[in-house]
């Protein structure tokens, strides 16, 4: 791991500023960058410290405020029926209106959760006949079903589904990205940080 540098920005939008936390390696770079976004519970310190840990393995990590054009900061209280009242009126608010005002000009591309071989083909011939390039995601169940259910070790399988699709791809006229779904904090040490060991490996192989 290598030491870090944090701080909160404010990025300029054509709908106002967006309070962005941005963490990435104190020393040297350039660093592969990692646009991390939050869940509907809101930017906070728990979101802030998984982002440091992505850091700490060489990533440049931009975490925005993704409520920002209705409030600058919102976390919620797992307590409090009311701020769960207000994170469902915040959430209502990112409408596909509003996705379509901030992609103009510009092309957003589909992402799809896979848990096998079957579903992994059926989105890339969805995304072929479509004629679109897309992200393909693995879950946390999706990963431990490719490594075998009495076996549950999820990035095992995670990299064995990546190597498939790798394989398979190359037979569609596509690009697609390979990415994990959210993962939940106990996960962490056996699911995402192997797989971001694998991909510094395959980087640093060239």
């Amino acid at each position: 791991m290598v030491a870090t540098a944090a701080r909160h920005v404010d990025i300029e939008t054509g709908e106002g500023p967006m309070g962005t936390f941005v963490v990435h390696p104190s020393e040297g770079g350039p660093s592969p960058v990692v646009v991390f976004l939050m869940d509907a519970p809101g930017k906070r310190p728990l979101l802030h410290s998984m982002a440091t840990r992505l850091a700490e393995h060489g990533y440049y990590v931009m975490l925005p405020n993704l409520y920002y054009r209705t409030t600058p900061t919102f976390e919620l209280d797992f307590a409090s029926r009311e701020s769960f009242e207000r994170m469902r009126e915040l959430m209502g608010a990112l409408g596909n209106r509003m996705v379509a005002r901030v992609t103009v000009g510009a092309t957003p591309f589909p992402a799809f959760n896979v848990s096998s071989s079957q579903t992994l083909n059926a989105v890339l011939q969805g995304l072929t006949e479509a004629g679109s390039d897309g992200i393909i995601q693995v879950t946390t169940g999706g990963a431990d079903y490719f490594a075998g259910h009495t076996v549950k070790a999820r990035a095992t399988g995670a990299l064995a589904f990546a190597k498939f699709a790798h394989e398979v791809a190359k037979s569609y006229p596509i690009t697609v990205a390979l990415h994990t779904d959210h993962c939940p904090k106990p996960a962490l040490a056996d699911f995402v940080l192997p797989l971001i060991a694998e991909s510094e490996k395959v980087v640093a192989d060239g």
